[in-house]
């Protein structure tokens, strides 16, 4: 019988929680959601923020500070951010990561960074930040490099997860069955 309710607990949980990929909630927006301080067109192709958020990448086109921001339409709780570096030559580099209700544009030096990265990087090498589930409406990435253009490859931010309704179920119905063998454990000892 214990291992009938095991089997049955186990089919629930893989019925009404079905596995989700983590997806980025930066992507698929409207063009205007997208903002850069500039961007670099190289060989027919456009290298902006829309492009970096949506699976490409954003060349600010210059040395020194960049910035690429998205418009999320509303506040978010973020869990974390990734990015793939794209630079030549590899090198040393510093990115910050703002998050904020406002638009952040080229007002950024006066924020402090949700998170920060300072150190040497490398071509296609994917840095990840745990924003640790600060809330906000914009999110902006700043990057310096010492390299020939500041760059960055696909950039993905996600927010804290939502347990599914069908989850929050699970809780009681296990409680339900533990209390159930407990039950017959002690009328099958009497």
């Amino acid at each position: 019988m214990r291992n009938l309710i095991a089997t049955a607990l186990l089919a629930a949980a893989a019925a009404i929680a079905p596995a989700h990929a983590a997806q980025s909630i930066a992507s698929g927006l409207s063009a205007d959601s997208y903002s850069q301080s500039s961007y670099w067109n190289v060989g027919g192709a456009t290298h902006t923020a829309q492009s970096a958020f949506n699976g490409g990448d954003w060349n600010s086109g210059n040395w020194g500070y960049g910035w690429m921001q998205v418009d999320l339409g509303s506040s978010h709780s973020l869990a974390s951010l990734t990015m793939h570096i794209d630079q030549a030559p590899d090198g040393w580099s510093w990115r910050g990561i703002y998050v904020s209700d406002t638009p952040i544009a080229n007002d950024w030096s006066g924020l402090t960074p949700v998170v920060s990265y300072e150190g040497y990087t490398s071509a296609w090498q994917q840095l990840s930040f745990d924003l640790g589930a600060v809330t906000g409406r914009y999110v902006e990435v700043v990057v310096h490099g010492g390299a020939s253009w500041t760059a960055v490859g696909t950039t993905g931010v996600f927010a804290t997860p939502v347990p599914e309704p069908g989850i929050l179920l699970l809780g009681p119905i296990g409680l339900g069955l533990t209390g159930l063998l407990a039950r017959r454990r002690r009328h099958a000892a009497a």
